[in-house]
């Protein structure tokens, strides 16, 4: 499972999912979470582990690691968004769910 806290400028949790998604497609894999990630974020790889520490000197890998919500939860006040959804590897193999946590910037 992934999870990262993140914060959003996309219109709902789920359009910065797929934003997310495309660019790592687009941009490279690691290049994405960098972009997505703010400064407190947490990745889970499995053991949590602070986003940027983890992220600093990755590479991008030839292709990205597939994946796109399936269902969102929003807070009542609309400020943090839960997405979650199935992942595959590059390869098209499905790997396991990820769960993102979103934080709208003011």
């Amino acid at each position: 499972m992934l999870e990262l806290l993140i914060a959003a400028a996309s219109l709902t949790a789920v359009d910065a999912e797929r934003a997310f998604a495309a660019d790592a497609k687009r941009i490279g894999q690691w290049t994405a979470f960098r972009k997505y990630a703010d400064e407190t974020a947490v990745m889970f790889t499995p053991q949590a582990v602070w986003a940027h520490e983890f992220l600093a000197n990755r590479k991008d890998p030839p292709k990205s690691i597939h994946w796109g919500p399936s269902a969102s939860w929003v807070a009542c006040d609309g400020r943090t968004a839960i997405t979650r959804g199935p992942g595959a590897t590059a390869a098209g193999k499905w790997s396991g769910h990820f769960t993102t946590v979103w934080m709208r910037e003011p």
